[in-house]
């Protein structure tokens, strides 16, 4: 292969993976703001200033951009919230996480993902095929997270002995869940601070050990 062949490879591939960036970006926006149902691929390549027929010859289908998207959204997520916090016992960690789930749902950036998720997984509730199998992947993950910092703070001492790490850690996203839909449909009347701090209170009257 010539360097000149090379170049414009790579230069193929960067204009796609360009592409494919604002599409995704268009999509979170979309989804965000109007649901899955009321957006569609020709519709999100006039939001990325593309032309209208290329999302589907990028990613073939609206199921496969929204796959691609919810990838994208637990990528993004995992680096602007973390996993782990760097330290502390089981509890600390999830308090924190917990802390910083709610300074990013008064973001702007935050909302935006946070939209887009609960979008996706309301589409999966209402049974639309396009969504099916990626609210619960979303939701899955988010379980998972907790139930791993549950199983570190009973392996530490942290947590009562006893507590069930999967009932636990569903409790806490469905509460997280639960108030990210209110606030993100009633910004005006939901009181989400308050509610942040019922939440961990309740985290540590629920699952810190005695003692």
């Amino acid at each position: 292969m010539t360097t000149e062949s090379a170049t414009i490879r790579r230069s193929q591939r960067q204009r796609r993976s360009e592409s494919e960036r604002r599409c995704l970006d268009a999509a979170v926006e979309l989804v965000s703001q109007q649901g899955v149902e009321r957006t569609g691929l020709a519709q999100i390549g006039d939001k990325a200033g593309t032309s209208r027929g290329l999302p589907g010859y990028l990613f073939g289908s609206k199921r496969e951009l929204l796959r691609h998207m919810v990838i994208d959204l637990q990528r993004h997520w995992a680096s602007v919230i973390g996993e782990r916090s760097p330290q502390g016992t089981g509890v600390e960690e999830i308090t924190n996480y917990v802390e910083r789930y709610f300074k990013l749902l008064f973001s702007p950036k935050g909302r935006r993902y946070l939209g887009a998720m609960m979008g996706i997984v309301a589409a999966e509730a209402s049974g639309l095929a396009d969504a099916e199998g990626l609210g619960r992947e979303i939701n899955d993950r988010l379980r998972g997270t907790f139930c791993r910092m549950i199983e570190d703070g009973l392996a530490d001492g942290s947590i009562r002995r006893g507590a069930d790490a999967r009932t636990e850690a569903g409790l806490i996203v469905a509460q997280l869940r639960g108030i990210t839909l209110d606030w993100l449909i009633d910004r005006q009347s939901v009181l989400a601070t308050t509610q942040w701090e019922a939440v961990v209170a309740h985290i540590r009257r629920a699952l810190e050990a005695p003692g």
